[in-house]
């Protein structure tokens, strides 16, 4: 085999040429995050088969998939002869093409369809490429493909972003491409770091207002009505109403018959479904759909649908999610900070209404990406069009559904928008992969508080980690002479034991050396600004870890200042100090040092190499999440300068940004002539609108639904009189916390 698989119009990469020597004459499963080439590595391997005189068929599940793959292995393997068969090609002119080209490139069921009808012969084809290979599963045509195939001893490949969320989904699609050896890369291997840019993961929350929470209570108790008739059926059982053992026990019911159980589970689903478009998606989608439940047989003639629907008619305005990213989108592109952008959603309900909003309340141009299907769908030309446009700069940003999750070769985004996190970690890393290619990236999660945001978040963040300690335990648990999985000798380290430490790191130092030995050594790194230190372990601890050259010259004075900063804002930092791992060398002023962290209470630690530091900080993480549990990564509040107090309060006010909350506080000069200003006032400050003005002054003029109760107030005098924001005299104090997590 030669040393390298050449292409034309190619970077080379090690780790790509690696893999794909790993990967060639056997069946494999390729897993390498969005934007690192797998379809590169693919047409290395593709190009060692022409070189034999083979013939290649890559499976790819949507024609424009098929098409964007045709343009890359034409660019690619310049001396290929190639054609692409899809749905839209007619059964006897596939006949006709099939085997008589180098590079056959296809749709999985227009692959199937030729299979089942003799169309050609599989015996013909020696390498089988298989793209987004996660849709092996239940009877995809993939599946049924893949065993053609293997019964003609073809070679098979398929690459995924991210096979799976659970062991057994990841074991199914193993089995069903028969696969022998797994390759997986991701941001721990040193080969592949250099060409991953940082990611910064935001979380924008917003509060439900108090029409709608009720709005939603009144459909919900629709739900549970329903519900109630299945449990006196004997059929439901679990204590909770939740969509998915709704769809399950739909599926199991083995007599069609019942239509009373259909009808209640049927109707439960759209009762569902409704609180979910009130708590998290659209007050304009949720209204239409509202509309059309009107005349539903145990829905429209509940007692509780027409308070569900004059609630949600009573509310004026959008949702609150709507509001905070337009906002948002005007301040980040009036600042330079976002250009290209896509914003995913999960309705199409939701993505009709949020692109008409954004391009009536910002003078941004943004377009809808949707699917094929229904009346409102967009055909492969149009798809590619707004694609297009995205690139050349015609559209701003563009609205997605799941479509523009996967595969289709869009450009590289300054800003990806979660409008809701989604519960499967598999689309949440498609989601992200669409950002940060060639440069750093931006990602803004927007959470509902108190919906199925926030259960989804939590779903998609652990599903998401369970998935990578899988793939890593299936290379590094393998026995090269037993197990057909190869391992990676540059993989992390995992315990199946126990869940590892989640600390925050700074994206700064994301890709950095120590970044890349702590994945090793087994610790979750979620990546954010941190304000002070390298690395935050809890609430209590942060860790600063310097090379000793940073000291080399540093005065006693700095020195004391840097452990004064530390201090302000952690009960207990720690000093990790990097000497060189050939040439011991320790500062020359390394008593002083010393003396005054020991003096001020701070641990130094001295440490010789990189690994040798992530080994002492994963054995801190691990002993503080052993004494108090799992603590989210906070920053204290005490010892905040009043600057940073006061903007801080500034940020809890609806859409207010950091850089928002300092322009307030320029402006009035307090908090105090921040609260009590008007709507017009408010508006004169560059960067808050009439939408935000407003939201504004909705939260400090709504009376809390706490507030002053005759008996049981909890004022010890109740105020006599109340200030213009309508909070009274009396203010309660409370810490604004920033976390790795919402």
């Amino acid at each position: 085999m030669p040393e390298s698989f050449p292409l034309a119009n190619t970077e080379k990469r090690s780790y790509q040429t690696n893999i794909a020597h790993a990967c060639y004459g056997k069946n494999s499963l390729l897993v390498l995050p969005t934007g690192l080439g797998k379809t590169i590595i693919c047409a290395l391997v593709a190009n060692k088969h022409l070189e034999n005189d083979e013939r290649i068929l890559l499976l790819a599940p949507t024609r424009p998939l098929v098409e964007q793959h045709a343009h890359t292995f034409k660019e690619k393997l310049t001396n290929a002869n190639l054609t692409t068969l899809t749905g839209q090609t007619s059964p006897k002119e596939r006949a006709n093409q099939w085997a008589k080209t180098d590079i056959t490139i296809a749709t999985p069921h227009a692959t199937h369809n030729d299979i089942k009808a003799n169309r050609f012969d599989p015996d013909a084809y020696d390498l089988v490429i298989i793209d987004e290979a996660h849709h092996a599963t239940g009877d995809h045509p993939l599946v049924h493909v893949a065993n053609a195939f293997h019964d003609a001893n073809a070679s098979i490949l398929a690459a995924t972003a991210s096979p799976g969320d659970t062991p057994e989904q990841i074991q199914t699609i193993i089995q069903n491409l028969q696969i022998q050896h797994v390759e997986a890369r991701g941001e721990w291997d040193d080969d592949v770091a250099p060409h991953i840019a940082p990611v910064d993961i935001e979380w924008a929350r917003v509060t439900l207002p108090k029409t709608l929470d009720q709005a939603a209570n009144e459909l919900d108790k629709i739900a549970r009505h329903h519900v109630e008739k299945l449990r006196s059926m004997g059929l439901y059982t679990s204590r909770f109403v939740k969509r998915s053992e709704l769809l399950t026990l739909r599926d199991s019911l083995e007599d069609p018959s019942n239509p009373h159980a259909y009808r209640h589970i049927g109707n439960a689903l759209r009762c569902l479904h409704g609180v979910k478009l009130i708590q998290t998606q659209s007050t304009q989608a949720a209204r239409r759909y509202l509309t059309s439940l009107e005349d539903t047989p145990g829905i429209g003639d509940h007692p509780s649908f027409t308070h569900a629907k004059h609630r949600l008619e009573s509310y004026m305005g959008e949702h609150p999610k709507m509001r905070r990213l337009a906002t948002t989108l005007r301040e980040r592109f009036a600042e330079g900070e976002a250009q290209r952008t896509l914003i995913f959603v999960q309705t199409r309900e939701t993505a009709h209404v949020l692109e008409n909003a954004l391009n009536d309340s910002t003078s941004l141009e943004v377009g809808l990406f949707v699917g094929q299907s229904g009346d409102d769908g967009l055909t492969p030309e149009e798809q590619q069009e707004r694609v297009q446009g995205l690139r050349e700069g015609r559209y701003d940003a563009l609205v997605a559904t799941s479509i523009g999750e996967e595969g289709l070769d869009l450009p590289d985004v300054d800003l990806v928008v979660f409008y809701e996190p989604v519960p499967s970690g598999v689309r949440a890393i498609q989601r992200r992969g669409r950002t940060g290619r060639q440069g750093p990236g931006r990602v803004l999660v927007m959470i509902t508080r108190g919906t199925s945001d926030e259960a989804a978040y939590w779903a998609s963040s652990k599903r998401e980690q369970r998935m990578r300690r899988i793939i890593k335990s299936l290379q590094e648990e393998a026995d090269p002479e037993t197990c057909p999985v190869r391992p990676n000798p540059s993989a992390m380290k995992t315990s199946q034991s126990k869940e590892t430490p989640c600390v925050l790191m700074d994206h700064r130092e994301a890709n950095g050396p120590l970044a890349r030995a702590l994945r090793r050594e087994g610790l979750t790194l979620e990546t954010s600004t941190v304000p002070i230190g390298s690395l935050v372990i809890s609430p209590r601890i942060v860790v600063e870890h310097l090379a000793v050259e940073d000291l080399e010259g540093e005065k006693e004075e700095a020195f004391q200042q840097r452990i004064d900063r530390l201090k302000r804002r952690f009960p207990s930092p720690i000093l990790v100090i990097d000497t060189p791992e050939d040439v011991p060398r320790l500062p020359d002023n390394q008593s002083r040092y010393e003396t005054v962290a020991a003096v001020e209470g701070v641990p130094v630690l001295w440490v010789q190499g990189t690994q040798q530091a992530a080994g002492s900080i994963v054995r801190i993480a691990e002993r503080e999440h052993a004494l108090h549990g799992s603590p989210g990564v906070q920053h204290a509040t005490g010892g905040r300068s009043l600057a940073e107090k006061q903007r801080y309060l500034m940020e809890a006010l609806p859409n207010v940004s950091k850089r928002l909350a300092s322009r307030l506080l320029e402006c009035f000069g307090t908090p105090r002539e921040v609260f009590t200003a008007s709507e017009d006032a408010l508006r004169r400050v560059r960067g808050i609108g009439p939408t935000t003005a407003t939201a504004i002054r909705e939260v400090l003029d709504a009376k809390s639904e706490s507030a002053w109760r005759t008996e049981t107030s909890p004022c010890i005098q109740a105020p006599a009189s109340t200030t213009h924001s309508g909070t009274g005299t009396r203010k309660s104090a409370s810490s604004r916390w920033h976390a790795t997590t919402p």
